[in-house]
């Protein structure tokens, strides 16, 4: 399996942001991800924050979703 890695570009320090509507990881003049606040749809974008390629088709359906939080 092959796993790419995107690392933070430096450009900038958007990395997570969330909101009643949306949660979006990178930022810039895109979003890397964004998944809607019905959990079900998501968009990929090319973000500044990590300088990715496109993760998926820029449109697309969440079947699964899970989120990890640590609390210190």
């Amino acid at each position: 399996m092959y796993v790419k890695q995107y690392k933070w570009s430096g450009v900038n320090e958007m990395f997570v942001y969330s909101d009643k509507h949306c949660f979006l990881i990178g930022g810039g003049t895109s979003s890397a991800i964004r998944i809607e606040d019905d959990f079900h749809r998501g968009k990929c974008g090319i973000s500044e924050t990590f300088n990715n390629e496109l993760l998926s088709d820029q449109s697309f359906t969440i079947k699964n979703f899970e989120i990890w939080g640590i609390n210190e």
